[in-house]
């Protein structure tokens, strides 16, 4: 049996209940612990959150396409595509547009990753 989640079908944008938010080109996903889904949504420049009741929200990015570190709130994306969690509450995305790797840290805090 296959159902939808989240997303209306029309590429846009748009946070709230599973069967009226919108997405623009979701990449990929990736679940947490409890069960709750990380979605690269590609040409919206952000990270989406949808929790165990399929209400979606945005987890980090503007919506604008650029670069800035930071908090969750102020951080930007340029087409994020690959989403995958570390195992410790961290993820990692594959930042196309950007040409580089990001952390999101439990904080919650985007990061370029660096290998130390």
């Amino acid at each position: 049996m296959v159902s939808t989640i989240a997303g209306t079908g029309v590429a846009g944008f748009a946070d709230g209940p599973g069967a009226t938010a919108q997405f623009n080109n979701p990449a990929f996903l990736s679940l947490d612990a409890a069960g709750n889904i990380y979605v690269a949504d590609y040409n919206n420049h952000r990270i989406r959150f949808i929790n165990t009741s399929n209400q979606v929200s945005t987890f980090t990015g503007t919506g604008t396409a650029a670069f800035t570190d930071g908090t969750t709130t102020a951080a930007q994306f340029n087409l994020p595509n690959d989403i995958v969690p570390d195992g410790s509450g961290s993820f990692y995305v594959t930042d196309r547009g950007n040409q580089r790797i990001r952390k999101i840290t439990p904080i919650p805090t985007v990061t370029s990753f660096t290998a130390t």
